[in-house]
């Protein structure tokens, strides 16, 4: 029942709260795609999305039923999605006001790497002493290399790929777009021909719809304003029937055609309904502004309480718990080093 609670009401109920009614209510809508905080609500959200299917899946592996909480499950690719498409609109934000140089690129890499390397070594030490079979040891685990985050290991590729795209096409974004693009696919590629597993290169092109939107934001507004509500039930429908046929479908390029049709519907579905019904959660931008470490702590957290716990309630209510008092204790660390 608490679960569910958690589930079906608190977290709903954060997203409707979170909504600012005010300018809803008024008709004055924006003139740009996407503020900042508009980001950081969406990648608040993209990181409860990740987390609740995360836990959810492990307990339908535990045989317990989910009964009408079962769509959470489905909830982490559209997480990820988000996740990728918001980090490309970052990004290129960022590259059309301040430039990108090699300095700017190690820096990012190290923002995304280094968290990585202390959780690692964190929770090294937590599962030596907690668990009776620690999940990994050894340098490779502790560099991230076995067993790791596998969506921030792509991200750090990623970055890579952007920063050879905006040295070929900085001064004309359609080369610039298109050779991110051109880098993403073959990198897809070339993920799917070594065997790698399709999370690794079903979503990526997400990155490159982000960067689309920074690149020709006026573009994408004025033609969003025209037939608004007719698109935006376009949208919907596009996301609903490639979401329901991607989880039934069989066929493994299929199903990644259908993830990329699925994903950019709701990317630009997200898009359409913040430009009218704008987010203004406190909580949603905690989330957003701490969501790396809620995304690397979360499953290491439910293991180690599912060994020292019996019940399914405890260790959904505990993990999450301390998922977020571990998340804050490295943002705070992570902010006094960095001195944001």
């Amino acid at each position: 029942m608490m679960i569910k609670a958690i589930l079906l009401v608190a977290f709903p109920l954060v997203l409707i709260f979170g909504i600012d009614w005010k300018t809803v209510r008024t008709g004055i809508f924006r003139t740009d795609v996407m503020r900042y905080e508009d980001t950081e609500n969406l990648r608040g959200i993209a990181a409860l999305f990740v987390i609740f299917a995360h836990y959810t899946l492990k307990m339908k592996h535990m045989g317990y039923s989910l009964g009408i909480c079962k769509p959470f499950t489905w909830l982490g690719g559209m997480g990820v999605c988000i996740f990728f498409f918001l980090s490309g609109y970052g990004m290129s934000c960022s590259a059309k006001k301040n430039g990108m140089t090699l300095k700017k690129l190690i820096r990012r890499i190290l923002t995304i790497y280094l968290p990585i390397l202390a959780v690692r070594a964190v929770f090294m030490l937590i599962e030596q002493a907690a668990l009776e079979k620690p999940e990994g040891s050894g340098i490779l685990y502790f560099l991230g290399l076995k067993n790791g985050p596998w969506y921030l290991n792509e991200l750090i590729i990623m970055c890579v790929l952007f920063f050879i795209a905006y040295r070929v096409g900085k001064e004309n974004r359609g080369i610039w777009l298109g050779a991110l693009t051109g880098g993403l696919i073959i990198m897809s590629i070339c993920f799917g021909v070594l065997g790698f597993p399709a999370r690794w290169y079903d979503s990526n092109i997400m990155f490159a719809l982000g960067t689309a939107v920074a690149l020709y934001k006026k573009e994408i507004l004025e033609f969003l304003e025209k037939h608004y509500y007719g698109k935006m039930i376009f949208v919907a429908v596009c996301f609903l029937l490639s979401t329901v046929v991607y989880t039934t479908v069989k066929g493994e390029w299929i199903a990644v055609v259908l993830k990329i049709i699925s994903g950019t519907a709701l990317n630009m579905l997200a898009l359409m309904v913040i430009m009218r019904v704008p987010l203004r959660s406190k909580i949603l931008q905690y989330c957003g502004k701490r969501s790396l470490y809620l995304y690397l702590t979360h499953i290491s957290l439910w293991v180690i309480c599912v060994e020292h716990m019996k019940s399914i309630q405890a260790v959904f209510a505990v993990s999450l718990v301390l998922t977020f008092i571990l998340s804050e204790l490295f943002y705070i660390a992570d902010r006094a080093i960095t001195k944001k």
